[in-house]
Order: structure tokens, then sequence, then C-alpha cells
């Protein structure tokens, strides 16, 4: 037997054991949930990833799918640095629990692309914002939530969002826009449609390429469009990327799946991209004052928002208030090309029913910008 004999014979034998241990898994996966177990033994985080194993031994580690792409360029001995910056809005859980809650709930991840110079345009120009209009000044955090209850209670109980004598709400949303308008920066948007999500995907196998925890799976999509960007960019950047800190717990999950996905890839996206033009490593960060996490937070309440009305009624930061704050983050949003396939900062997933919404919205996108 040759080398390459013998390395086939080894490649089956290990998709062998691996078949093995799925089954066996599954079983093990049954009655860790009748015991009422799986959750708090970990183990419903770990039966995906010996599918996903199994399947790359099956159909040949790292080999692209039918429609991935790359973009190849030279690389530069001195590439600028792009950083993302990450938050989250609304629960993140894994898919089998979803059956429970009959109700289409969502989650949601706001991502902002900035660079080093920009982000210190932006640090002194919420600064400039935050003393002009807040009585905590450039030590006040702009966290969206409490942001527009604030807005939205009495006046005189602004708390940490009081503001200063002579300034008014309108007047702040208008400079808040202003701020987004000239802070140079890409959005990225991801809703994951938790029940649709339910409907389509949760068969055991159905797609091992999809992670089965929200924030996961969202973070995937989210890599997809990234790298599509960095990779299509003229000055070839390299990305880095931020998450909100969570945890170590949490935190330690995040840095894995992200790990995985720019060692694997995606069903669209081929590893060589990724590991390419992505640093590896993630960064983990507190909420501070004048951060580019401001800019994430309040685009991810903005996409929970709109998904939560439906995708009806445009997002605002107060009720009554305008949607030019929405309108200035929409023409952040990543484009190229035909906007398709992760090259448009905003997916929705699974889109269920949302096909001909998300046409209109890139035809608006092409009509205001």
């Amino acid at each position: 037997m040759d080398d390459k004999q013998d390395d086939g014979a080894v490649a089956r034998e290990r998709a062998g054991l691996l078949k093995h241990a799925t089954d066996l898994a599954h079983r093990l996966e049954e009655t860790l949930e009748q015991a009422d177990a799986l959750r708090w033994t970990g183990f419903n985080t770990v039966l995906p990833r010996i599918e996903f194993a199994a399947d790359d031994a099956t159909r040949g580690l790292g080999k692209p799918h039918q429609g991935r792409e790359t973009y190849p360029h030279a690389r530069l001995a001195n590439r600028p640095v792009i950083r993302l910056f990450v938050d989250e809005s609304g629960p993140a859980d894994d898919v089998r629990n979803w059956e429970s809650e009959k109700k289409n709930d969502f989650f949601t991840l706001g991502g902002i692309a900035i660079s080093d110079d920009a982000r210190e345009q932006y640090q002194e120009r919420a600064n400039q914002l935050k003393e002009k209009f807040f009585k905590g000044g450039p030590n006040v955090i702009l966290h969206a939530f409490e942001l527009r209850k604030a807005m939205e209670g009495p006046e005189e109980q602004g708390g940490k969002f009081a503001l200063n004598t002579g300034k008014s709400w309108s007047e702040l949303e208008q400079a808040l826009e202003e701020l987004v308008e000239q802070t140079e920066f890409t959005a990225f948007g991801i809703i994951i449609q938790k029940w649709v999500f339910f409907q389509e995907f949760t068969d055991p196998g159905k797609d091992p390429f999809l992670p089965r925890e929200t924030y996961d799976l969202a973070l995937h999509l989210l890599l997809e469009r990234f790298v599509s960007f960095l990779a299509s960019a003229p000055d070839a950047p390299i990305g880095s990327i931020a998450l909100e800190y969570q945890g170590p717990e949490q935190n330690a999950r995040h840095q894995l799946s992200i790990a995985e996905t720019i060692a694997y890839g995606t069903r669209w996206v081929s590893p060589e991209p990724l590991q390419r033009d992505i640093r590896p490593g993630v960064e983990f960060l507190r909420k501070q004052p004048s951060h580019p996490l401001e800019l994430s937070d309040v685009l991810a309440n903005f996409l929970y928002r709109l998904a939560r009305d439906e995708f009806g009624q445009l997002p605002r930061l107060r009720r009554g208030s305008s949607t030019k704050l929405w309108g200035a983050f929409c023409r952040k949003f990543y484009q190229e090309g035909d906007l398709r396939q992760g090259k448009f900062g905003l997916k929705v997933f699974p889109t269920g029913r949302l096909d001909g919404w998300l046409d209109q919205f890139r035809a608006k996108w092409r009509r205001d910008t």
C-alpha cells in the first residue's frame, strides 16, 4: 500500500469512527434530555461539534462548497487595521429551547467596522456632544435601551442622561444623527428569527455548518460579511474583532466559535480569506464612554426593535421622534456589487417570508445612497 492509499484508509477509518461517535452522542443527548440535564451538563454545545467533525471527515476538511467565494489580493507588509466592534440585543439561547416559545422572538448583532483614526475622531466628537448636552459630561455612556427609557420618562427624571439647561431631546437626536454621519465607519447588522430557524433548521444534521447557539450563529453570519468587506477593500486591510465582555465562560465560547469559523470556513466563504484577512483572537471589552461600542449598541437595539415590530415600523430613539438616526446608520451599511451572498451589511436569517421586504430595503438603500 502506498502513502496515498494509506492516507485514504486512515481518513475512511476516522470518518467511520466519527460517524459512530455521532450516533452515540445522539443517544446520550436523548438520555440527558429525559433527565432534564442537557443544558447544565454543557452537552448541548458538544453534539453540534461532533456532527461538524463527522461531516468534515466525510466531505474533506476545508474544501469549499459550491457558491463559496475568494477574493485574492496581495498581502501588504504593513496592512491597515480595521476593528469590528460588536454588541447584541435580545436573549441568546440554544435553538432547542425555542420550541416552547411558540413565537417569533429575535436576536440581533450590531457591528461597527472602524479604523483607529476614525475611532479617535469619534471619541473627540462624542465627548464634545456629551459635554454640550449631559450634566454628566463625557463620562456618560450611551446605551440605547436606557437612553430611550430616560427620553420617554418624566423630563425631570433623566437620571444619568439628565440634560443641561436649555437642551432638548430633539436637539440631542439631531446631534447624534450628525455624529453618526460625520464618523467614518461601515455598519453590519444580523437579525436571527428564532422561531423561523427552529422550524426550518432544527433537525439534527440538516445543516452541519450552522452553529446551534443564537450568538454563535449570528457571529458566523457576521464574519461572512465582514471578510467580504475586508477582502474587497482596495487597501487590503486586516480585521480585528472586539465583542462586549460577557464573563469568562461566555467569552471562551465565543472565542472558540470565531476560531472554528476562521479555521473551517462557512457554506459561502472558504477558510482561506478568513485566515488571511482576520486576525486570530478576540478582544473582549466592557462598555466605556465615547467608544464605538456605543454605536454598536444603538444599531443592535434598532435592529431588534425593527424585527420586533415585524419589519413595518422603522426604529426611532423614542416614541414620536423621527427615523433620521436609523437612516444615518442605514447609509453606513456595507455594500458591494449585487448586495447578495454576504455583499450587503444587513442579514436576516432565516428570511422566511421577508424576501420581498429585503429586496425593497436594498432598492431603497440604492436610492438613498
